[in-house]
């Protein structure tokens, strides 16, 4: 079972009770969908470079409900994520993305990228 077959199905009467919680940052059941949604309608209009069909994706950004419905939205759009953490170093980062093959890097703030990611293509 994918992950956001389960975190994104109906939830009828549950619609308003908090799904995702960090700190005092919280989404609804309704809100996570929403935001998953928008995510994912987006993210199916985009190309991947090259000639394979392969759709990789990295993520980078702290823990935040919005994160989590990001990460969901393009799991459920068929992107493989690779999650990157914020704290790790412009090597590690660059290491990781040379592994992933991945497409684009989406950012789930535009303050939080790295020195590494400045004017980079891979």
């Amino acid at each position: 079972m994918l992950v956001t077959s389960r975190a994104l199905a109906p939830s009828g009467p549950h619609e308003t009770h908090v799904a995702v919680l960090c700190g005092t940052d919280e989404l609804t059941y309704g809100a996570l969908r929403d935001c998953a949604s928008t995510v994912g309608d987006a993210s199916r209009t985009w190309t991947v470079p090259g000639e394979s069909d392969e759709r990789y994706i990295a993520l980078l950004g702290e823990w935040s409900p919005q994160w989590g419905a990001t990460f969901l939205g393009l799991a459920s759009a068929g992107w493989a994520v690779g999650v990157l953490d914020p704290r790790w170093s412009d090597d590690e980062i660059r290491g990781a993305l040379s592994q992933l093959n991945a497409a684009a890097v989406v950012l789930t703030s535009p303050h939080n990228m790295p020195p590494c990611l400045a004017g980079e293509t891979w």
